[in-house]
Formats: structure tokens, C-alpha cells, sequence
């Protein structure tokens, strides 16, 4: 395979949690416009990939915070690597600047409009909150909430975003040539499963 392809994912709070805005800002700011770092690192600096991005997933009752990227099948375990790297440093050494921040909160913001247009745009962002239980008057509030949120309560979600001691990562590739790297990283236990989802071992 010319790419490996891979998906880092583990659950996270829902849609009605409190902190649910500021946890999508710090996404945004990991990996959620062109501008952000996993995008930077993978596709601008290292030339590894076309894109990669980070995306937080709403459900009712819990949500879902990922990484999704295809990279160079010989740079599998090197980007791998860089992904865990920023991931461990937006929570810690490399926390969201303030460019960061304005830009994944544009990223959320500036689409609203065209998000409205039509009945059907709007019916969606009821049937949104409806589905997630949120507060009747939660899009009236949205761009005010959003606006809002400190650069302290950002950093605070940026902490919480993603445990990587939980994380699970999966990645599909040229096992011949991908194998050995990838269990070299030490990301913790590897299973191979064909593609039936059968574990070869």
C-alpha cells in the first residue's frame, strides 16, 4: 500500500456536558482547520500526508474525540509518533495559543450562516438539540457561549481532551512493512486482524 491508513479515537463527554464547547475548541486547535498543528506537522512540515485532523464527535449520552490521517506507508510509525507528541503537548508543555484559539473558534462560528439557510438548516439545529437533550434556547445562546470561553477554561479542556494512556489507535497498512515500527513505538498492546476483522494475532 502506497498509504497506511489510521484512526485514533477513544469516548468522551456528550453533547449536553458543560464543557462540551471549550473540548471542540481545543479540538479544532489540535486538528480541526488547515491551519491547526496535526495538519502543520504532518502535511506542511513533514510532507508525510494530504491532511490529517482531530474531530470531537457529539452523542446524547457520550461523545467521540479522534484523529483521522493517511500517511506514507514508510513514515506509519513516525507519524504515529508525531501525533502522540502533539497530542500529549496540547495538554501539557504546548497548551492552545491565542491565534489557535481564535481560529478553531472562527472555524465554529463563521459557518452558522450558511448553516441557516433554508428551513431545512434551521430544522436541523432543533432537531440537534432535541436529540441531545440540550436547552431549548441553546442556539440563541451558542454564539454568545462560544465567544465567551477564556483562554483558561480552553487550556483546562486542552488537558482533558485526550488521555493517551487510553487511547486506541488503529491503523490499516502494508503489514510486511508497517509491523515492526508501529510495536517498536511502545503505544501499548498490537493486535493484526485481516480484513474481516478476524485477530491473527
Amino acid at each position: 500500500a502506497v498509504q497506511a491508513d489510521m484512526r485514533i479515537q477513544q469516548a468522551t463527554v456528550g453533547r449536553a456536558h458543560p464543557g462540551w464547547a471549550a473540548l471542540k475548541v481545543a479540538c479544532g486547535a489540535l486538528g480541526g482547520t488547515f491551519g491547526s498543528r496535526l495538519n502543520q506537522v504532518l502535511r506542511e512540515d513533514k510532507g508525510w500526508s494530504y491532511g490529517a485532523r482531530s474531530e470531537l464527535d457529539a452523542g446524547r449520552f457520550l461523545g467521540r474525540v479522534s484523529v483521522g490521517a493517511a500517511v506514507q506507508t514508510d513514515k506509519t510509525a513516525e507519524a504515529m509518533r508525531e501525533i502522540d507528541r502533539e497530542i500529549r503537548e496540547l495538554g501539557t508543555t504546548r497548551r492552545p495559543t491565542g491565534q489557535e484559539i481564535l481560529e478553531a473558534r472562527n472555524d465554529m462560528l463563521l459557518g452558522m450562516p450558511a448553516r441557516l439557510q433554508g428551513s431545512g438548516g434551521v430544522l436541523g439545529l432543533y432537531r440537534t438539540a432535541y436529540e441531545h437533550n440540550l436547552p431549548d434556547d441553546y442556539w440563541n445562546a451558542y454564539v454568545p457561549r462560544i465567544q465567551a470561553l477564556t483562554p483558561s477554561q480552553i487550556e483546562s479542556a486542552a488537558a482533558r481532551l485526550y488521555d493517551p494512556s487510553t487511547l486506541t489507535w488503529i491503523v490499516v497498512g502494508d503489514l510486511g512493512e508497517i509491523e515492526a515500527d508501529v510495536r517498536a513505538l511502545g503505544l501499548g498492546a498490537v493486535e493484526v486482524v485481516d480484513v474481516e476483522g478476524h485477530r491473527i494475532r
